[in-house]
């Protein structure tokens, strides 16, 4: 039965503790990324308030731009220039003022200028003012702004964006034509001003600054009298922008008089790489924080309300729970203990009762399903151990009295049986090894494999391995290649069980390879360690099956569909040398590697340690020359 009262306080902590839990951790991650997340919200907000921006001042010199276009095509601002230049008179400028101020009270432009053909400046109109050439400042425009006025020479309007007086300006020039010759240009402009950057802020509630070099030419944010600020956009922003571009950088932290405000760059580039100008449109980080700090008490009220609501509740469940589940938990010890006929009583019709109802059930399916597994896995540990016997034990018998018959103890053999029986010594000699690499493969994985570790030249291993394959090579008329270098390479291994492994490598190369082919076996030594090479030009292995094949009873291919062929091309076995060697690999503690390319061959590389320097010289090779074996 259960503890009195270890349910119910479960369950109350269980319905409580978490609650509170994760109101903690809303309250410290909010107080934790509070800031994270205003500056979120604020960055979604300045971009968007970067987009008006960009907007009202794409919208100004579109309006310029439109403007100066009409101007320069209505004949009322162009007859002037139709008259001949050598009888233009002392009237000739006044009358261009007049009909500027004209055009310039209809325009929401704050002033116009006009250049000759040569690009030499003529007058200029403002609201409310004129200054005729020769004026005190006339000759300014000349040195701002001047990239747009020899553009739109050459046969274009331009929009252009410069700083003049301590403003910033954007402008429209625009050629004007007379009879297809150029005679002069004009150019309307428009200052930026505080109260353009007031109206930004109206619309997008952000502080908006639009600086040249660094000094401010309108702004709308709060700074103490006389304080000298670097409106510079911070290390990272781009400020070097095409001709009339226009780049918004992402939202970066900006301390302005002490407080810290979030910040984005609009980058407006001029005619000429030196014009243009820089606005930054920031929030103040504090000021976006009030609501979410009243939203976190909020929150810490309600849910210490909760809090109190949930214990209530959890001890009134608790209750109703824990009597009817005590019988239950007492059914599930007596049913782990092997008692499968525990009463259990289960009165009602809720979710509880049905719940006693269909584990009684499930108690009875289990008993039978127990049952039929101890008898399923008792006839399976007796198939396997029959098995084992009674494989090994015809095999020993068939080779015995084949070879009492090849040796002519039974009698005088005819040549066709003799032949029989070479056959038959040749396949239980096939199937022999298959059942040792089973065995072999098994004691591995269980680690009860043990190697007999001598030191030897890896070198001569090889070639006595590779000897051993030259007859196959031979028929079959493959090219084998020997590449073991001059240089001895000493290693502790289990010669016998390392053989059995490079010859899978290199018994895998023949098998694949197509008649005439070629099969390279290569060995060097790199640092600590040696690596034998089994090389060939076969049909290769698909990409998507490499790391499949050194699983145990595994082929490319299907492996339903193998041959009795050993040496035959394409000829397939059951899957087990390139297993057996990656155990043989592993148990000398190195590692097997493969590539291969379909069509084309495959590459398999034995990596194993070296051992120390005292080796022993390696034994002279065989007559062979090195290189080329067959």
């Amino acid at each position: 039965m259960l503890r009195f009262g270890s349910l119910r306080v479960r369950i109350v902590v269980l319905t409580t503790v978490p609650l509170i839990a994760i109101l903690v951790t809303i309250l410290l991650s909010a107080m934790r990324t509070s800031n994270d997340t205003v500056r979120r919200r604020v960055n979604e907000s300045l971009s968007e308030a970067g987009s008006v921006f960009v907007q009202m001042v794409t919208s100004r010199r579109n309006e310029l731009v439109s403007m100066a276009q009409v101007t320069v095509r209505d004949p009322r601002f162009f007859a002037p220039f139709s008259i001949p230049r050598e009888e233009r008179g002392a009237e000739f400028v006044p009358t261009l003022e007049g009909i500027a101020s004209d055009f310039l009270r209809i325009t929401d432009a704050d002033f116009m200028e006009l250049f000759d053909a040569d690009g030499r400046f003529v007058t200029r109109v403002t609201r409310g003012e004129r200054l005729a050439l020769g004026g005190s400042r006339a000759s300014e425009p000349a040195r701002t702004g001047t990239a747009a006025i020899d553009l739109a020479m050459r046969g274009s309007a331009v929009a252009d964006f410069y700083e003049y007086d301590g403003r910033v300006v954007v402008a429209a020039v625009a050629p004007v034509y007379v009879l297809h010759n150029l005679e002069a240009v004009v150019r309307f402009g428009s200052f930026l001003t505080d109260e353009f950057a007031g109206e930004v802020k109206r619309l997008t509630g952000a502080d908006v600054c639009l600086a040249k070099n660094g000094h401010a030419l309108a702004s709308t944010y709060a700074s103490r009298p006389g304080a000298d600020i670097d409106w510079r956009p911070q290390s990272g922003v781009a400020t070097s922008m095409a001709q009339g571009s226009v780049t918004m950088s992402e939202a970066f932290s900006r301390n302005h008089d002490g407080r810290e405000y979030v910040t984005i760059h609009v980058g407006v580039g001029g005619v000429a790489p030196e014009d243009g100008f820089d606005a930054l449109l920031g929030r103040e980080l504090m000021a976006e924080m009030t609501p979410i700090l009243m939203l976190e008490k909020r929150l810490a009220l309600g849910g210490l309300a909760a809090v109190v609501v949930t214990l209530f509740v959890g001890f009134l469940v608790a209750n109703t729970i824990t009597t009817p589940l005590s019988r239950i938990v007492a059914a599930s010890v007596a049913l782990q203990k092997g008692q499968y006929n525990y009463p259990i009583d289960m009165r009602g019709r809720d979710e509880l009762a049905l719940l006693g109802k269909n584990f009684a059930l499930m108690r009875e399916s289990l008993a039978t399903y127990v049952q039929n597994l101890k008898h399923l896995d008792q006839a399976k540990s007796n198939f396997i151990a029959l098995a084992g016997h009674e494989l090994r034990t015809p095999l020993t018998i068939i080779t015995g009295f084949n070879e009492m018959i090849a040796s002519g103890a039974m009698g005088q053999l005819p040549d066709k049986v003799k032949e029989t029986t070479t056959l038959i010594t040749e396949q239980l000699t096939g199937l022999n090894k298959l059942v040792q690499s089973m065995l072999d493969l098994t004691y591995y994985e269980q680690g009860l494999q043990a190697l007999q570790v001598t030191q030897r030249d890896v070198r001569e291993v090889v070639r006595d391995a590779a000897v051993g394959r030259r007859q196959v090579a031979e028929e079959r008329k493959l090219r084998l290649t020997l590449d073991l270098g001059e240089e001895p390479i000493n290693a502790m291994l289990d010669p016998r069980r390392f053989t059995d492994a490079f010859l899978a490598l290199l018994d895998n190369a023949v098998r694949f390879t197509a008649d005439g082919g070629t099969v390279r076996v290569s060995a060097r030594k790199s640092g600590g360690e040696f690596a034998v090479t089994v090389e060939d030009t076969g049909i290769g292995i698909p990409q998507h099956e490499l790391k499949w094949i050194f699983d145990k009873i595994y082929e490319v291919g299907d492996v339903m569909h193998h041959s009795s062929g050993t040496y035959g091309f394409g000829s397939k076995g059951f899957g087990l040398g390139l297993a057996l060697c990656k155990a043989i690999v592993e148990k000398h503690g190195g590692r097997i590697a493969v590539s291969s390319t379909p069509g084309r061959g495959s590459t398999f590389t034995m990596t194993l340690p070296c051992a120390g320097p005292s080796a022993a010289t390696p034994a002279a090779a065989p007559q062979e020359e090195e290189g080329v074996l067959v």
